[in-house]
């Protein structure tokens, strides 16, 4: 485990950075990583901890990966948004909502997924989730880019001294301000890339996700292809809001 301060700390279970904010034995984990994967529960029983509860950032399934197991071995309670838990995957446990007036603060900044929220532990340590992504991925995951984009945008004038990205490691502010600014500029290149694929000829949509899938060098072989797909799709109907794209009966046209 790596010490942050105060009572902060982080572990990384595969490609996921954990966080534990622990008072003697007690541990509340944000976070449980990827798949059932019974590191996290090793992690906890080599450091003699006891979570007594899981915050999760977003339940997407390389966020949950755990928690099932945890709340099944010490019945720990497992907390989320609201909006996620009407989706959660069924690794998920039992959720509830966030708890209110606690020491951990939370932050709405969704996009990525329907509500997903940044968590603040009591030593001022943010943890950002999946807010904004390190350059490891060709096309970042955003269910939403428009609300994704808010997102960034608010993570620029947060306060904190320092932030964990889930698949990146800690930063300090003006790291993760210049790791968010990239990000926007990223989601800038990704709509001019998908304007490029018109000649004033209409699309099929699927086929413009196809092709700006190829402009970016990502396989449709892909075991993740369905996601992938998705967000490309998701930056298409972001377009037709913005009223760059007209979609009629699945064609696309430059307006």
């Amino acid at each position: 485990m790596d010490h942050i301060i105060g009572n902060t700390y982080t572990t990384t279970i595969g490609n996921a950075q954990i966080g534990l904010y622990i008072t003697g034995r007690d541990t509340v984990l944000i976070d449980t990583g990827r798949g059932e994967s019974t590191t996290m529960l090793a992690v906890l029983r080599e450091h003699d901890l006891y979570p007594t509860a899981i915050i999760n950032t977003h339940l997407h399934i390389d966020h949950i990966g755990s928690n099932k197991l945890l709340q099944e071995t010490y019945g720990c309670a497992i907390y989320c948004t609201s909006e996620e838990i009407k989706d959660k995957d069924g690794n998920s446990g039992i959720v509830q909502p966030n708890p209110v007036g606690g020491p951990f603060r939370f932050i709405a900044l969704p996009g990525h997924s329907i509500a997903h929220q940044a968590v603040v532990t009591p030593d001022g340590v943010c943890f950002l989730g999946d807010a904004v992504m390190s350059k490891g991925s060709k096309l970042p995951y955003h269910l939403d880019p428009a609300k994704a984009i808010a997102s960034m945008e608010q993570i620029l004038s947060l306060p904190y001294s320092c932030y964990v990205l889930s698949h990146a490691g800690i930063y300090d502010s003006a790291q993760v301000r210049r790791i968010a600014e990239d990000n926007l500029r990223r989601e800038d290149h990704f709509q001019s890339q998908i304007l490029s694929l018109f000649d004033g000829r209409k699309i099929k949509t699927e086929k413009v996700a196809a092709l700006f899938l190829d402009s970016l060098g990502i396989s449709r072989e892909k075991q993740d292809i369905k996601w992938v797909t998705d967000t490309a799709m998701a930056r298409i109907r972001q377009l037709e809001d913005q009223k760059k794209l007209a979609i009629r009966e699945g064609y696309a046209s430059l307006v």
